[in-house]
């Protein structure tokens, strides 16, 4: 059996060694040097991941806006340069973790994320394999707000260490997910209730045992997004806020935090029924999705989600 312990000492230990070499030669030449061997090695190694990045930009160039960015028939060019960005994004985390100064980060509507603060109201932050999706993080520092990040129970734990041992200030904590218990829908709620965060990626099935999905569309294919976070959002009447954070250029990113619904506080006594609830997080994930559909739009190769994620692909798409 693997040891994953000793498999992130030695990720954590490239990242520190990689962050030295990139910034002794510059960001350019680590690119070419560095980054783009390793981008082929694994397209042409992983064909699990290699086949969702292909599936994924066959689905985007389909749509009418992204055919215009990718054109009607993505080939392994843009693959290479999906896992690129993937990589590139990559590096680019290792060094934010590190404290170092070359990533430049500029924020929209972190003021949402004070108001709640300031209000001791804690939420869900809701992200997505998307962009830096891990700068959950990143947000716990910035507002000085602890944020419980769901992790499943195999790798919680050791991953909170991880996390420690990269940035031991950061009130990031891992939240452990059994699958087969009910236990984690009540200990996010407890979260909640003390005016914590809970991070919680969207896109991610498979949660809690026998959780509901909640089936639409987006760039006009079919898929099915667990309804427990919304569902929780609109039963508990908590604050529910998007959080997404895109590369523009260079190593600037900007973060963009969004709720999903207005932040007032729920009236005391006003709980909406049960069949109110399920209307209320039905809506709430139309929203995410009409969020993630633009997102991909705006920065196509910026979607990590490298695994099966759409039911359904376009007629006659050739398999890499």
């Amino acid at each position: 059996m693997t040891d994953w312990t000793k498999g992130e000492r030695g990720t954590l230990l490239a990242m520190r060694l990689g962050g030295r070499v990139l910034r002794l030669i510059g960001r350019r030449a680590y690119s070419v040097l560095v980054i783009a061997p390793i981008v082929v090695y694994f397209v042409l190694l992983d064909r699990t991941a290699r086949r969702g990045s292909a599936a994924y930009l066959r689905v985007l160039a389909a749509h009418p806006e992204g055919a215009s960015q990718l054109g009607p028939r993505p080939g392994l060019r843009h693959v290479l340069r999906h896992f690129y960005e993937f990589a590139l994004q990559l590096v680019d985390r290792a060094l934010l973790w590190s404290g170092n100064s070359d990533v430049t980060l500029e924020y929209e509507g972190d003021e949402h994320l004070r108001r709640l603060r300031d209000e001791g109201r804690g939420g869900i932050l809701l992200g997505a394999h998307q962009g830096s999706f891990d700068m959950m993080r990143v947000l716990a520092a910035r507002y000085d707000v602890p944020v419980n990040v769901l992790m499943f129970t195999d790798k919680a734990e050791r991953l909170g260490a991880y996390f420690r041992e990269l940035s031991p200030e950061s009130a990031i904590r891992v939240l452990a997910i059994d699958p087969t218990s009910v236990r984690t829908a009540f200990e996010i709620r407890a979260c909640i209730e003390r005016g914590e965060f809970v991070g919680i990626l969207g896109d991610r099935r498979g949660l809690l045992r026998n959780a509901a999905l909640h089936e639409t569309e987006l760039l006009g294919r079919r898929i099915a997004i667990p309804l427990q976070p919304f569902s929780l959002a609109a039963v508990l009447g908590c604050p529910i806020l998007r959080a997404t954070c895109l590369r523009r250029e260079g190593a600037t990113y900007h973060v963009e935090v969004k709720p999903l619904r207005p932040l007032d506080p729920p009236v005391p006594g006003d709980r909406p029924g049960r069949r109110e609830q399920h209307k209320i997080a039905g809506e709430l994930a139309e929203s995410f999705v009409a969020h993630l559909e633009r997102t991909c739009l705006q920065a196509p190769y910026q979607w990590f989600n490298f695994f099966d994620f759409f039911d359904d692909e376009p007629e006659g798409a050739a398999q890499p």
